[in-house]
């Protein structure tokens, strides 16, 4: 989010404005930078087992990114990627969202984890760590097998 919304706080100050937009420049997600900065698809990575990806808000619609994290995970050995029904539907943590409408959160996370569960994966994979923990902790405290993982622990995998 620093990347998008650092730049607006300097809005009115043009000299860290510019300065703003310099480093907005320098700033990436991970899986953008391997794919995009290093072009590299394949890290050589391995991973045994069947797994989904989830593309979180903050990758995904704030930043735009989506296609580099499959992109990567396609070049997993070992690692069968599946399909899951609305790929990109919210987890329901949204920060403090999560704790101003707990009813309501929690609700979207189980529409979002009955999408999980559907496809008999081992793994849910995301770029955004506060969606793992509430995915994760969600399919712990239910007793569900199923792990969650950065992206990062999969690509750096060997």
């Amino acid at each position: 989010m620093v990347k998008n919304y650092y730049p607006h706080l300097f809005r009115d100050e043009f000299m860290w404005y510019e300065r703003a937009i310099g480093m907005r420049q320098k700033i990436f997600e991970l899986t953008e930078f391997i794919v995009n900065v290093l072009e590299v698809e394949d890290l050589g990575a391995s991973w045994d087992g069947r797994a989904v990806y989830h593309d979180s808000c903050q990758v995904s619609r704030a930043l735009g990114i989506t296609d580099e994290p499959s992109s990567l995970l396609s070049n997993v050995r070992g690692l069968e990627l599946l399909e899951m029904e609305r790929p990109d539907l919210c987890c329901g943590f949204g920060g403090t969202f999560s704790l101003q409408f707990p009813t309501v959160s929690e609700a979207i996370l189980q529409e979002k984890v009955s999408h999980i569960l559907a496809t008999e994966a081992d793994y849910v994979i995301s770029a955004e760590i506060s969606c793992l923990l509430n995915i994760g902790g969600y399919l712990k405290k239910q007793g569900y097998g199923v792990q969650a993982l950065h992206i990062a622990e999969v690509l750096d995998n060997r």
